[in-house]
C-alpha cells in the first residue's frame, strides 16, 4: 500500500509560500520537484500543470487548490504541498493551500487509494486546521500520516 511519505518528502512541502498569483505559486511549488528522480521531464511537468492547471483545480473545499495531472513526465506518483503566506485569488476564491500531484499514465489501485485519502483529508476541517498550525514540513507529513490511520478505520 502506498503511503504519503512515499509520494511527498519534507523538501516538497513549503510553508508560507510567497506568490501573487496561482500560476506563480504553481511554478514556485513545482521547483521542489526539479531534482526528484521520479520526474523524467521537469519542464514538461510544469508545462502541464501551468497549461492545464485551471481545468484541474478540484473544488475540494474553500481555500484549497488540488491540481493533478496524469502524465508521462513522471515514473511514479509525486506530490508537493504549499501553505501560502498570503492567499491568492483564483476566479472568485481565495486559495490558502495548494497540492500538486502528478500521476504516471499507468495508474493502479495504490494511486487511487492515496488520492481518495487525500480528498477526504482536504475536506476534513480538523486536518485542515492542523495544516494551518504546522510549523515545519514534518508537521504536515505527521497530519497526513494520522489521517491515513484514522480514515482507514
Amino acid at each position: 500500500m502506498m503511503r504519503f511519505r512515499a509520494a511527498l518528502e519534507s523538501t516538497q512541502i513549503v510553508l508560507d509560500l510567497e506568490a501573487a498569483t496561482l500560476v506563480e505559486a504553481i511554478r514556485k511549488l513545482a521547483e521542489t520537484l526539479r531534482a526528484d528522480p521520479r520526474v523524467g521531464s521537469w519542464r514538461e511537468l510544469v508545462g502541464v500543470w501551468e497549461g492545464k492547471g485551471g481545468e484541474h483545480v478540484i473544488p475540494i473545499r474553500t481555500g484549497v487548490a488540488f491540481i493533478h495531472v496524469r502524465t508521462k513526465a513522471v515514473s511514479d506518483l509525486v506530490m508537493s504541498f504549499a501553505r501560502l503566506h498570503t492567499p491568492v485569488r483564483d476566479h472568485d476564491e481565495l486559495i490558502h493551500f495548494i497540492v500538486l500531484m502528478a500521476i504516471p499514465l499507468a495508474v493502479d489501485a495504490r494511486y487511487a487509494r492515496l488520492v481518495g485519502t487525500l480528498m477526504r483529508v482536504l475536506r476534513n476541517e480538523r486536518f485542515c486546521e492542523a495544516f494551518y498550525d504546522a510549523k515545519r514540513p514534518e508537521d504536515v507529513l505527521a497530519v497526513l500520516e494520522r489521517a491515513e490511520v484514522s480514515l482507514a478505520s
